[in-house]
């Protein structure tokens, strides 16, 4: 089963749903994969298979994992490899992962940002010597964080963080089958 996730170029949410699951593989833009990898891992999911030692297999794939290697080219490399003995299937979680209405969390944090940047506008000393600030989450608390040096923390292209703290938590998926 390939299940490939939103989450753009992040592989967070995939890796996350990997290790929720106890998924054998996650399939991430921050972890290069290439076809040849794909076709050693179909055959040695097909042994695996074939031996007993493995009931099911689950790939889970972010969905801009890699602009060359759709969900689909994935599923003919171990469709190729499977030869029709075990069937392998695509879902695209997409739009139900969107969430619903805001929770009484999300409103409540809605509320306290908006007051600590009422806050920052009256009186700009709460800020620092700072210049222009944003606000964000930091552990549980809500801070000003500078504009400046942001360009050195983010990659503007993709919108998203240069150093991913979940990134080191990737190669237990592997290690947990």
């Amino acid at each position: 089963m390939i299940i490939e996730t939103m989450g753009s170029r992040s592989g967070f949410l995939a890796t996350m749903t990997a290790l929720a699951t106890g998924s054998q593989f996650s399939l991430i833009r921050q972890v290069e994969t290439n076809e040849v990898d794909l076709q050693k891992l179909a055959v040695e999911t097909k042994h695996r298979l074939d031996t007993g030692s493995l009931e099911k297999f689950l790939l889970i794939r972010s969905e801009g994992a890699s602009d060359h290697i759709h969900a689909a080219n994935v599923r003919k490399i171990f469709e190729k490899v499977m030869d029709n003995k075990y069937g392998v299937r695509i879902t695209n979680l997409g739009y139900s992962q969107l969430g619903g209405h805001p929770s009484c969390f999300d409103r409540q944090m809605g509320i306290r940002m908006g007051v600590r940047a009422f806050e920052a506008v009256v009186n700009p000393a709460k800020m620092g010597k700072r210049d222009c600030c944003v606000i964000g989450l930091r552990g549980s608390s809500l801070r000003y964080v500078p504009v400046q040096g942001l360009e050195n923390k983010v990659c503007f292209d993709h919108g998203i963080p240069l150093h991913m703290w979940w990134l080191e938590l990737h190669p237990l998926v592997e290690a947990m089958t």
